[in-house]
C-alpha cells in the first residue's frame, strides 16, 4: 500500500519523476491544493517500480500530461575536489535514501542522485559534473541549518560545489485536472 496524505501535486510529481519540485512548472494550484492518495501495490512489487506506478496513477486520476525541457539556469556544479573523491563503493543490495536534518544517507547512490538530493539543501539545482560512473554509499553529516553543506561535502566526500550555469531538466505540466478521478 502507498499512502500520501495532505500532499500537493507538485510534490507527488517530484516523487514520481525524481526531480526537485522547484524544477516543475504548471498552474499555481499544483503547489497549493493538498490531496490524499492511496494505492494498493501488487504483492512483492520492487521499490524501484513505485515511481513508474505513481506516474501512471497521476496520469489516470489527474488526466495529467507533461513534457521535459532543458533550461539554462544558475546552478551548482558538483565536481571532484582537488585531492580526489573519498567515496565508498556502493553495496549492491542498495537501500533507501534518507534526508534528515543535518544528514544525507544513501546506499548504492549514483552521483546524479546525490546531486539531485543536494539541490534540496543548496537553494539552486545541483548538476553532476564529477564524471564518476559508479554508485556509492553516502553518509554526509552537516549542520542542521545546512550552513556547512559545501564544507562537509569537501571534507567527507572529496567533492565540491562550484557556482555556474548549466542546462537543467525541468518538468512542464501541459494539462492536469484539479479534481482527480476516483478509483
Amino acid at each position: 500500500m502507498v499512502r500520501y496524505s495532505n500532499i500537493t501535486l507538485v510534490n507527488l510529481l517530484a516523487n514520481a519523476y525524481h526531480i526537485d519540485s522547484a524544477r516543475i512548472s504548471g498552474p499555481a494550484w499544483i503547489d497549493e491544493t493538498p490531496y490524499d492518495i492511496q494505492a494498493k501495490l501488487p504483492a512483492g512489487t520492487p521499490k524501484d517500480q513505485v515511481p513508474g506506478m505513481l506516474k501512471t496513477l497521476l496520469t489516470e486520476r489527474f488526466k495529467l500530461t507533461v513534457h521535459k525541457e532543458m533550461k539554462e539556469q544558475k546552478a551548482y556544479l558538483l565536481v571532484v575536489g582537488k585531492n580526489g573523491p573519498k567515496l565508498k563503493d556502493g553495496r549492491p543490495d542498495g537501500g533507501q535514501n534518507q534526508m534528515l536534518p543535518g544528514r544525507l544517507m544513501g546506499a548504492n547512490m549514483p552521483m546524479g542522485m546525490l546531486a539531485a538530493l543536494l539541490s534540496r539543501f543548496a537553494g539552486y539545482p545541483v548538476v553532476d559534473k564529477t564524471g564518476l560512473p559508479g554508485a556509492y554509499d553516502i553518509d554526509l553529516k552537516f549542520a542542521k541549518d545546512n550552513s556547512d553543506v559545501a564544507a562537509a561535502l569537501q571534507e567527507q566526500l572529496g567533492l565540491k560545489l562550484e557556482t555556474g550555469k548549466a542546462p537543467v531538466e525541468t518538468l512542464v505540466i501541459d494539462r492536469a485536472e484539479k479534481v482527480p478521478i476516483e478509483n
